[in-house]
C-alpha cells in the first residue's frame, strides 16, 4: 500500500523534472518467503501506478540474493546503483537515493551519491555526511532534494 503523502512527493519532484529508479534488496524470494511471480506482481502494480501520475519511472532494480549472499548487487554493496548509472547514463555523484534505513545510507555513500533517509528516528548513529537529510516523510525531504539538484544545477560540473 502507498503512503499518500509520498504518492504527493512524487508528483511535486516529477513536476520539477524529475525521474526516477527504484533500488531495493528483496531476500524473501531466495528465503521462499516471497515468490517471485508476486514480486512482479509488485513491480508491474509500482509501474502502473507511477504511469498513472505522470511520473518517469526508468527502472526498477531488485536483488533478491540471501542477506547472507555478499553478492555485489546487495545493499549496502552498490552493484545495482552501479548498473543503474551504466544503463541509464546518469552520474552517481549528482544522485540522491531516497532511503529508508542506514543499510541505504551505506549503499548510496559506496556507490558515490548522496542520500536522504525518511525515518521516525532523526539520529542515526552510523551516518555520514553523505546523508543529508533525516525526516519522518517524503514530503518533509522534498524541500532538501530540490535544494541540492538546483545547487548542482548552478555549480556547472
Amino acid at each position: 500500500k502507498w503512503i499518500e503523502s509520498s504518492q504527493d512527493s512524487l508528483k511535486i519532484l516529477g513536476q520539477n523534472g524529475f525521474s526516477f529508479i527504484i533500488i531495493s534488496n528483496q531476500a524473501g524470494v531466495s528465503t521462499g518467503t516471497t515468490k517471485i511471480e508476486d514480486l512482479n506482481e509488485i513491480n508491474d502494480h509500482i509501474r502502473t501506478v507511477f504511469l498513472t501520475l505522470g511520473l518517469t519511472l526508468l527502472d526498477i532494480y531488485v536483488c533478491t540474493d540471501h542477506w547472507n549472499s555478499e553478492s555485489e548487487f546487495r545493499k549496502p554493496n552498490p552493484g545495482m546503483f552501479f548498473a543503474a548509472a551504466n544503463d541509464h547514463k546518469f552520474r552517481l555523484d549528482r544522485t540522491i537515493y531516497v532511503g529508508d534505513d542506514e543499510r541505504d545510507a551505506l549503499a548510496s555513500r559506496n556507490a558515490g551519491c548522496e542520500c536522504v533517509l525518511v525515518s521516525s528516528e532523526e539520529s542515526h548513529d552510523k551516518l555520514d555526511a553523505s546523508v543529508k537529510s533525516v525526516r519522518r516523510s517524503l514530503l518533509d525531504l522534498v524541500p532538501t532534494i530540490i535544494k541540492r539538484y538546483e545547487t548542482w544545477e548552478k555549480s556547472n560540473l
